[in-house]
């Protein structure tokens, strides 16, 4: 294909808010767009199907922060919802960013006295870190601030399989510019704060996944989680004291 199937593409096919479509629809539109004038059939349609499938596939796993959003078979663009950022250019894998966020968290807690080691098999576990003969279990999650946006999810089967643990922790690494430079943030939640947020409605529980989402008061800069309600999460930011 000569131009690539992006979501950008996908959103550039709806002609308003309003504008309902089913996925057949919409795979149709983007195929038009990518068939040259000169030809009647696309060479590529089978391929660019199944990449509009899993783009997609991935916004729907958005949910709130989703760019389209469905209802009975028809797809309507979010209103309200920040134009796409460029990707960059020389993307990094996930599995080293991945690997970056535990080892910058294993840093962090051997400054702060910890006996920090990473799990070689990952079971939900990450981190194994000791301090004055107390063990705790570190799940690290690592993202960006995106639009002065943090997003990330917990499996649900994971966080339902460790809610009895009190000493595990879940670690949020979120990466930005600051004057060019790249820093990291951190936000540090036990599973019990976590599950008081989903009852207070600020963390929304899906069927899959738990949704964390943090954003900044335009004021005071504060971070704050944001879901049906908002809650100040200061407190857990960048906060080690396990």
């Amino acid at each position: 294909m000569e131009e690539k199937v992006t979501m950008e593409l996908i959103l550039s096919v709806f002609k308003s808010y309003s504008d309902g479509k089913r996925l057949k629809d919409i795979k149709s539109a983007v195929i038009a767009l990518l068939t040259p004038p000169d030809q009647l059939l696309c060479d590529n349609q089978s391929e660019i199907e199944q990449t509009v499938d899993a783009l997609i596939k991935e916004d729907k796993k958005l949910e709130n922060e989703s760019f389209l959003t469905y209802s009975n078979g028809i797809y309507k663009k979010r209103k309200n919802k920040k134009p796409i950022v460029d990707p960059d250019p020389n993307p990094i894998s996930s599995e080293y960013i991945g690997r970056a966020g535990e080892c910058a968290v294993m840093s962090e807690l051997m400054f702060r006295g910890y006996n920090a080691n990473r799990m070689m098999i990952d079971e939900g576990v990450d981190i194994v870190a000791v301090k004055d003969n107390l063990y705790y279990y570190i799940q690290v999650k690592t993202t960006s601030v995106k639009n002065g946006r943090i997003y990330c999810q917990i499996g649900l089967d994971r966080f339902d399989q460790y809610m009895g643990t009190s000493m595990l922790r879940y670690v949020i690494v979120a990466r930005y510019k600051d004057k060019g430079v790249d820093k990291n943030m951190f936000f540090v939640f036990t599973s019990r704060e976590i599950d008081k947020y989903i009852h207070d409605r600020c963390i929304k529980r899906g069927d899959n996944s738990v949704s964390i989402k943090i954003a900044f008061h335009e004021k005071t800069g504060e971070p704050y989680l944001y879901d049906e309600k908002p809650a100040d999460v200061s407190w857990n930011m960048n906060r080690f004291d396990l």
